[in-house]
């Protein structure tokens, strides 16, 4: 009753990369750059339930059969065809999975003189993906319609700010810091319950029909529905340094060196995103933070 098919027409799936910038020589030591990269994504393949309820996104939908969802017996023959089946998924491409990404990068570059060098660079960026989860697992709240899936990848970071800096403070000393900046990760609100009976607990709260007489977070599609991934993570500050000396041992090519690194410097509590199911009492509040400041020395013998 639950069989898992190929679909005959099924394509392979492909990727269109571009980018585009210009870098150019800011003084005698530094250069600036900025590029426009991106991709899209076509003929993407989840498996799709193919004898979902046919109310899509709402309760109480019944399942359409065989006779609807398959007319033409391409996907179920003979007897079979008498079999009350419940879902029915099929590994399919459709243009309704499809997917992009876009992102300003700047970046700022100094090489070693006058015993330093750093490196500054941030990246505006927007990913999109249908559904959650990867291809081969990929899920969608409305199998009929995937493209109401269409929203914030779970891993996107739309601000992404990283400095570092190296310092040779004498011949063998180098000291070295790292500052990372970036906003957080989605959270997806759901209903927590398979409200549309399609078998996949992943709904998301539909203005006055499942939000249960709560406010909703996210911001609201031309369904009053939850967009996917639609509330804002915590953002991450953290900063680490590292100090290396080397020591030579009576050749250019025999040296001790000692290393002492700090993660973490300023002890920031970097939370993890909360629950984004809204019948969980911890629902986008976070439980748990990233590590506190961590240390960390040795020694190595170079030859």
């Amino acid at each position: 009753r639950n069989p898992r098919l190929d679909d005959p027409n099924r394509k392979l799936a492909y990727q269109w990369a571009y980018s585009f910038g210009f870098s150019r020589e800011a003084g005698r030591n530094a250069s600036v750059s900025l590029d426009f990269v991106g991709n899209v994504s076509r003929d993407q393949t989840a498996e799709l339930d193919i004898n979902a309820p046919s109310s899509g996104a709402l309760p109480g939908g019944a399942r359409p059969g065989v006779a609807r969802f398959d007319p033409n017996s391409v996907f179920i023959q003979g007897a079979a065809r008498n079999t009350n089946f419940n879902r029915v998924r099929i590994l399919t491409s459709n243009d309704g999975l499809n997917g992009d990404y876009k992102s300003l990068q700047f970046a700022f570059v100094r090489r070693m003189a006058n015993r330093w060098s750093g490196r500054l660079s941030y990246t505006l960026q927007k990913a999109n993906y249908v559904g959650l989860g990867n291809p081969d697992s990929r899920t969608v709240t409305n199998n009929l319609d995937p493209k109401s899936d269409y929203g914030r990848f779970a891993s996107n970071r739309t601000h992404v700010l990283s400095a570092t800096a190296t310092v040779n403070v004498a011949k063998n000393l180098n000291l070295s810091a790292l500052l990372s900046r970036l906003s957080g990760v989605p959270i997806n609100e759901t209903v927590g319950q398979d409200f549309n009976g399609d078998g996949n607990n992943n709904d998301r709260p539909i203005q006055g029909v499942s939000d249960a007489g709560k406010p909703i977070l996210s911001a609201l599609d031309s369904q009053g529905r939850a967009v996917i991934n639609g509330i804002d993570g915590p953002g991450l500050f953290e900063m680490a340094v590292s100090v290396r000396y080397s020591i030579p041992l009576g050749s250019d090519k025999r040296a001790l060196d000692l290393f002492y690194d700090v993660f973490n410097l300023f002890n920031t509590k970097n939370l993890q995103p909360g629950s984004g199911n809204r019948r969980n009492a911890n629902f986008n509040n976070p439980t748990s933070a990233n590590f506190p400041r961590q240390m960390q020395m040795g020694a190595r013998i170079r030859f």
